[in-house]
């Protein structure tokens, strides 16, 4: 359900200008569109690590990379690294947040990234909102 809210306000943007004009935004896209593919997981984390931040806020590259990470770590076979590795960038990603409480970019993120965690990690408290303040954001012409 929320991979299908996810997708659905995403399907927004790929009419939007600023969708096809932005490398992170396709980017980010493009690995939600297929989770599950580790190649597009790598891809994408490349992508986030070597991409400079010039249309995006640092805060937006610093959400893009965590979600990167997060994503790859799904990956892994060591339970223990995958562990640490969500940890890790989960806490990144809402310090993110935290200094920029009003980027829906972020809340996109986060719900994206919250919408596919295992539900075990605890880590889906803010869907809800994320999503509200997602569908907010297209409303007022944001994307």
């Amino acid at each position: 359900m929320v991979r299908s809210a996810l997708l659905l306000v995403m399907g927004f943007f790929v009419l939007g200008p600023v969708w096809s004009q932005n490398p992170w935004f396709a980017a980010y896209q493009g690995v939600c569109e297929d989770w599950g593919d580790e190649s597009a997981a790598a891809a994408y984390l490349s992508f986030c690590q070597e991409t400079p931040a010039t249309q995006v806020t640092e805060d937006e590259a610093l959400g893009f990379r965590a979600a990167a990470e997060l994503i790859f770590a799904n990956h892994g076979w060591n339970p223990i690294e995958q562990w640490n590795t969500f940890v890790e960038w989960r806490d990144t990603l809402e310090a993110a947040i935290a200094r920029s409480p009003d980027s829906p970019t972020l809340r996109l993120v986060r719900l994206g990234v919250q919408g596919n965690a295992p539900k075990f990690l605890g880590y889906f408290r803010e869907i809800e909102e994320d999503k509200a303040r997602c569908e907010k954001a297209v409303a007022d012409g944001v994307w």
